[in-house]
């Protein structure tokens, strides 16, 4: 099979919605996947899953049928998502069974699963042990992402680097994990091969500016969707990857890169590594020539202490981005959600006027200041915090600056010996 890009991966992700996929039809036969060529086509699917719990998802192997296990190499997972139709039978299962409580769980942190996400996690572990030898790519949209990320939580550790995950605008569900699960996605996430995608104009990813995320989080790059006057059907469309951006390669733009600011990190620290070895290849030079004195050893201790403070700075500064962009997210995000919880709760309240609604959720606790405003008065104090000690820095650095200044015009030679 051709080598996929992440546009391709999104497509095989999408394809848990194609109708033809789940029709008896198919069975023993390729999958059909829009967007992508024969070759780069993931394989057959050789099992079909409609369980009793709302759990929706296609086995692929790349190998034909009735291939001997064992000799299998690769297999995808696709985890279907909510089914549009809330009043089916299948979307009163996702939303009322499975995407309500979750989001609640999320909320407040309960360390508890639905049955649909148990039955994802079986559903996983039984084709890691039916293919013993196979690498094992994992997909998932919405409702399809919690239940990826909640499967690989529960991969044992002798199957760990079997695994790949690429999930697609869902929750946040680290928070609704035991701890044995939040040491494996700790496992997972050193290994570096899930990735979880999210639109920040969408609606339904929430939950990952407060904690840890199952894979390496990647905010796209997106456009507004407006190509219906319909707003809801805008929400959808945006949150069906309508807003994403790839370049020509296939390669998933995205809005934040943070292995950029690590890489200007490492820079940092090795441009003062190479300013703290040219101090100390200067005090070895002063100590051979015999002309060290107590002055010129205040001047070299300056220098360090110029050289690490100014590194430090810019390391700060470069946290700061970081968390200014980070906080900016966090705001929209806490907005985002206590929307949400009312959006929620209308649905589950049909009956109730506006006022009602919200008198039963400050009732339960949730009101707009316990879910948004308190943390934003948190974040803005942190940053505060953080622009306070880059300050403190800048005037560090003047200080030691002008401290060296006086140290050059005060011993002549040393400065000669600097120069040269």
């Amino acid at each position: 099979m051709a080598k996929l890009t992440e546009e391709d991966r999104k497509n095989i992700a999408y394809a848990e919605y194609e109708k033809i996929n789940y029709k008896k039809s198919r069975l023993n036969k390729r999958i059909n996947v829009e967007g992508i060529s024969k070759s780069k086509n993931p394989g057959y699917i050789v099992k079909q899953n409609n369980k009793v719990t709302g759990e929706q998802s296609l086995i692929v192997t790349k190998e034909k049928p009735n291939t001997d296990p064992s000799k299998v190499t690769e297999v995808s997972v696709i985890y279907k998502g909510s089914s549009s139709n809330i009043f089916s039978s299948d979307g009163f299962k996702d939303w009322f069974f499975n995407d309500g409580p979750i989001a609640a769980r999320i909320l407040v942190g309960a360390k508890k699963c639905t049955p649909q996400l148990e039955s994802a996690a079986k559903t996983l572990q039984e084709v890691a042990r039916k293919y013993p030898n196979a690498k094992i790519n994992v997909y998932g949209h919405s409702l399809g992402s919690m239940n990826a990320q909640y499967a690989l939580a529960t991969v044992s550790d002798k199957n760990l680097e079997r695994f790949s995950g690429y999930v697609y605008e869902g929750p946040n569900i680290y928070r609704i994990l035991n701890d044995e699960q939040r040491k494996q996605v700790k496992k997972l996430n050193k290994l570096g091969n899930i990735y979880n995608y999210i639109d920040r104009k969408d609606l339904v990813p929430f939950g990952y500016d407060f904690a840890t995320c199952i894979g390496k989080l990647q905010h796209m790059e997106s456009k507004e969707v407006h190509d219906s006057k319909n707003f809801m059907k805008n929400k959808v469309l945006q949150h069906d990857f309508q807003g994403y951006k790839y370049d020509k390669n296939g390669k998933a733009i995205l809005e934040f890169e943070d292995e950029k600011k690590k890489l200007s990190s490492k820079v940092a620290i090795k441009e003062m590594r190479k300013e703290l070895n040219i101090i100390s290849n200067l005090q070895i030079k002063l100590g051979a020539s015999g002309v060290s004195s107590s002055s010129q050893e205040i001047f070299l201790e300056s220098i360090l202490a110029l050289s690490l403070t100014k590194n430090m700075n810019s390391l700060i500064e470069q946290s700061k981005e970081v968390l200014d962009h980070t906080i900016q997210g966090a705001k929209i995000e806490l907005d985002n959600l206590w929307e949400r919880g009312k959006e929620s709760a209308r649905h589950m309240g049909l009956h109730l006027e506006e006022s009602e609604i919200l008198f039963a959720l400050e009732e339960g606790g949730a009101t707009k200041d316990s879910i948004s405003e308190k943390y934003k008065t948190k974040y803005k104090n942190k940053q505060k915090e953080i622009q306070h000690i880059n300050e403190s820095l800048i005037k560090l650095v003047k200080e030691i600056e002008e401290g060296i200044r006086e140290q050059e015009d005060a011993d002549k030679r040393l400065a000669s010996m600097i120069g040269g």
